[in-house]
């Protein structure tokens, strides 16, 4: 015989489900996090080949000396000042 004390316990359990506005706030979260972290390895990726290249090609024919990432990092906001319409 069931004694009424023991009854099924997962009867009474009500399921929580996060609000889709709290749902929709972590995905967009995620995806805001996920594009800075994608935008500052492009940005690094960017000033590394400007770097590569200004080394390889500037160095040899003029006879100056190399430039350091900072360096180039400013020469690329330099010249995104300069001439605005052109690239990154």
């Amino acid at each position: 015989m069931m004694n009424p004390d023991s009854s099924d316990q997962t009867d009474n359990v009500v399921q929580l489900r996060p609000s889709p506005m709290a749902t929709l706030f972590s995905k967009g979260l995620s995806y805001i996090l996920s594009f800075i972290v994608c935008f500052i390895i492009v940005a690094i990726l960017y000033v590394f080949i400007f770097k590569l290249a200004w080394d390889n090609s500037v160095v040899p024919i003029f006879s100056v000396k190399n430039i350091t990432f900072w360096q180039s990092f400013a020469l690329l906001i330099a010249a995104r000042l300069l001439f605005p319409a052109y690239g990154f």
